[in-house]
C-alpha cells in the first residue's frame, strides 16, 4: 500500500479474522488509528485490491443508551460536549 502512495500506520495488524457462516469475514484492528486509517475511501480501495473485485468492506453502527445523556447527543457538537462535561463534572 506504500507504494499507491497510501501509507498505513507503522504498527498496523489484525487481531483476529473469522469466517462467518454466510461467507462474510470480519477483521478486527489492533487500535482505533488502524480503523481510522481504513476508513479513508482510497486507503479503503488499495486495501481491498489486495483481496479480489467481489470483497467489500462493510461500517458497523451500535446503538447504545448512556445514563445521563439525552437521545439527541450530538457527539459531534462542541457546546453538546461541553454541556455533558460540565454537567457530569468532567471539567
Amino acid at each position: 500500500m506504500v507504494k499507491s502512495g497510501l501509507d498505513a500506520p507503522k504498527d498496523i495488524a489484525v487481531l483476529s479474522a473469522r469466517k462467518l457462516p454466510h461467507g462474510g469475514m470480519p477483521y478486527k484492528f489492533e487500535s482505533t488509528m488502524s480503523t481510522a486509517w481504513i476508513s479513508s475511501p482510497a486507503n479503503r480501495r488499495a486495501f481491498l485490491n489486495h483481496f479480489g473485485p467481489e470483497v467489500i468492506v462493510k461500517d458497523h453502527l451500535y446503538h447504545l443508551i448512556v445514563e445521563n445523556i439525552p437521545i439527541s447527543f450530538d457527539p459531534l457538537s462542541a457546546v453538546a460536549l461541553s454541556t455533558i462535561e460540565r454537567k457530569a463534572a468532567l471539567l
